[in-house]
């Protein structure tokens, strides 16, 4: 809606005239300054209308017509920032070489809501260490929206990608009456972490991050928001299986290939690699007999086995380790039955008998 008023001061000897007019933006100028101000145009035929102060993107006619060759844009001529945007010019009415009447005018131009927010980047990763504290706070990218505050930013929203919540908006560590919305622009929005993480669960959150004006309909700009969740060493390494058994004829050729074992550790990288060793009792009581590969878990026997040395049975226990050492498998555990050959030639112990006759 376009409107005017004015102010009229009479001087000594001149005129001086200033009103503003009102035009919404993002359309041409074209008003004649003697019909605003309902001036029978006779009265001014004698009269010499001269530019005193003017702007590139009005020009005067000597009709007293006042006009603009391209549409204003508010966004153009002003910061979102200014309350009040105005082109200003200066005409003077001159007869006789004397300068009249002078006529100030500006032209407040009115916004609308023509523009909508926007992110810097339509897509933000992030990453974020699986055993972070709940409460953990993530700042977030503002929008901005080139329009005035009648039409700036007025809210924030976010929506996951899952049925369980991880997050919730917050700003400066306050919540929010809703979760869901954020509606303080003026303050950073976060991220806050309400539920544990768990890279082994879900290795990747998906977060839809909107931004509305205050326009009705409300104009709105979304960022994609990923965060990556980075492995910690949080898992112990399991057996595929907790016990093994194979049965082993005596006096099988040493350093042969006996059994392997299998470990799997659901951490990444090196958190995620599995070494094997022997328990310690088994290393003191059959390490000299038996031997396993740190990287495989083969055991082989490096001695022959006798079925007299040890029994018909032998237990071994086998552990699973990470790379760092610090977390430990339940033990896995090798019964190895020993089958008895013939092996051993009778011995005859003949001892010295006295008989008397």
């Amino acid at each position: 809606m376009n409107a005017f008023d004015y102010n009229l001061t009479w001087l000594e000897s001149q005129t001086y005239l200033s009103f503003r007019y009102t035009l919404e933006e993002e359309q041409f100028l074209n008003i004649n300054l003697l019909e605003l101000l309902n001036i029978d145009k006779n009265i001014f035929s004698n009269y010499k209308f001269v530019p005193l102060k003017t702007s590139n993107l009005l020009k005067i006619r000597v009709n007293a017509v006042i006009y603009s060759n391209e549409i204003l844009d508010r966004e153009e001529l002003c910061n979102s920032s200014v309350n009040v945007c105005h082109i200003e010019v200066e005409v003077g009415l001159q007869k006789d070489v004397l300068l009249k009447t002078i006529i100030n005018l500006k032209i407040i131009l009115q916004d609308i809501n023509d523009n909508s927010p926007k992110f810097e980047k339509h897509r933000k990763v992030i990453s974020l260490a699986e055993n972070l504290n709940l409460g953990h706070l993530i700042q977030l990218p503002t929008a901005t929206d080139l329009d005035s505050f009648l039409y700036n930013i007025d809210r924030y929203e976010i929506k996951e990608n899952t049925d369980e919540k991880y997050f919730e908006l917050t700003h400066d560590d306050v919540d929010l009456f809703d979760e869901d919305i954020f509606s303080s622009p003026r303050q950073a929005p976060y991220l806050k972490l309400i539920k544990s993480l768990d890279r082994e669960g879900r290795d990747l959150h998906r977060v839809h991050f909107t931004a509305y004006d205050k326009g009705i309909p409300a104009n709105s700009a979304q960022m994609i928001i990923e965060i990556q969740i980075e492995d910690v060493n949080d898992n112990r390494p399991q057996f595929l299986s907790l016990y093994y058994s194979k049965t082993l004829v005596e006096n099988n050729t040493s350093e042969s290939n006996i059994i392997q074992v299998l470990a799997h550790d659901s951490d990444l990288g090196e958190n995620g690699e599995v070494w094997y060793a022997f328990a310690s009792n088994t290393t003191k009581f059959y390490g000299d007999w038996f031997s396993i590969d740190p990287k495989t878990g083969v055991i082989s026997n490096i001695q022959n086995i006798d079925y007299e040395m040890f029994g018909p049975e032998i237990k071994l226990e086998v552990l699973a380790r990470d790379k760092s050492n610090n977390l430990t498998s339940t033990p896995a555990l090798i019964d190895i039955s020993i089958k008895d050959v013939n092996d051993n030639e009778p011995l005859i112990h003949i001892e010295n008998l006295k008989l008397s006759i």
